[in-house]
C-alpha cells in the first residue's frame, strides 16, 4: 500500500492517482519510512524504549542513594563513645588486671564501652583504608554482646558496622569471642557476604588477641564471663605471688 502524502489515504502500489483525493502520487518523493509506518510504529516504540530506560535509570539512582544513606546512618541503640572511663571503671579494670582474690567483677554497658575505647586507643590514625574511631558495646540477655563500631573509610567517609558475638572464658586466660553474626553496615541488614564485612569487623577482633594491651593483661586472669541484660560479669582468679629469685 502507498500512503497519499496529501490526505494520508492508502492506495495500491501501482496507483498513479490517490483514490481518496485524486492527487497524483509521486513515487519518487515518497519516503520509505512513511510507507512502512515507521513514524507511527517505530517512532512510538523508540520513544517508549527511551522512556523505559529513563524510568529504570531513575529507579537505579534512587536505590543507590538509599543504599548510601543506609550505610551512613548509624544504627539505633549506640552509647556515647567519647567519654573517658570513670574512676569506678578504671578501678574495675585494675581488679581485672591484678585481682587480689578470687571473685567477680561486674561492668555495665557504659563502663565497658569507655574502657574498650581506651584500651583500643581510639580513634585510630594512620594510612589504613578503614580506621576505627569509636566502639559501643551493649550486653544482651541471651549471653551475647552487640557491638556498634564507627569507622572512617578512605580517610573521610563515616560508616557504622554492627554485629553480635558471644564472649566466653572456659579456663583461665582462654577468652574467646565466638559466633560473630548479624554483621550489618549502617541500616543495611545482615545479608552481606563475609568477605565484604570482615574488613570492618577485624579492627574489633584483632586487639582481642593481643596479649600486651590492657585487655590482654586482664583476660589472663579471667576464668569465666557471664552476659546478662546491660551487664557483663567477669569471673577472675587471684594471681599467684611471684617467686623470689
Amino acid at each position: 500500500m502507498i500512503k497519499c502524502p496529501k490526505c494520508g489515504a492508502d492506495n495500491m502500489m501501482n496507483a498513479i492517482f490517490c483514490r481518496q483525493c485524486g492527487d497524483k502520487l509521486d513515487l519518487a518523493s515518497l519516503k520509505i519510512e512513511d510507507q512502512l509506518g515507521l513514524d507511527d510504529n517505530g517512532g512510538k516504540a523508540k520513544k517508549a524504549q527511551q522512556k523505559a530506560n529513563q524510568i529504570v535509570g531513575a529507579v537505579l539512582a534512587f536505590v543507590i542513594v538509599v543504599l548510601i544513606a543506609a550505610v551512613l546512618i548509624p544504627p539505633t541503640g549506640r552509647l556515647a563513645c567519647d567519654g573517658d572511663p570513670t574512676d569506678v571503671a578504671k578501678g574495675k579494670l585494675k581488679e581485672l588486671q591484678t585481682p587480689q582474690e578470687d571473685g567477680t567483677v561486674e561492668m555495665g554497658d557504659q563502663d565497658l564501652t569507655d574502657l574498650l575505647n581506651k584500651m583500643y586507643g581510639l580513634p585510630k590514625t594512620g594510612d589504613d583504608t578503614i580506621q576505627p574511631s569509636a566502639i559501643s558495646v551493649l550486653a544482651n540477655d541471651d549471653g551475647t554482646i552487640k557491638v556498634v563500631m564507627k569507622s572512617t573509610v578512605f580517610g573521610f567517609l563515616p560508616m557504622h558496622t554492627s554485629f553480635t558475638c558471644k564472649p566466653t572464658a572456659a579456663t583461665k586466660g582462654e577468652v574467646t569471642f565466638e559466633d560473630f553474626s548479624g554483621v550489618s553496615l549502617g541500616w543495611i541488614p545482615a545479608f552481606l557476604p563475609e568477605d565484604v564485612t570482615e574488613p570492618f569487623v577485624q579492627p574489633f577482633r584483632a586487639p582481642l588477641n593481643d596479649k600486651k594491651n590492657d585487655f590482654g593483661k586482664a583476660k589472663r586472669n579471667m576464668t569465666g564471663i557471664t552476659v546478662t541484660d546491660s551487664k557483663i560479669s567477669f569471673k577472675v582468679a587471684k594471681r599467684p605471688p611471684k617467686k623470689a629469685k
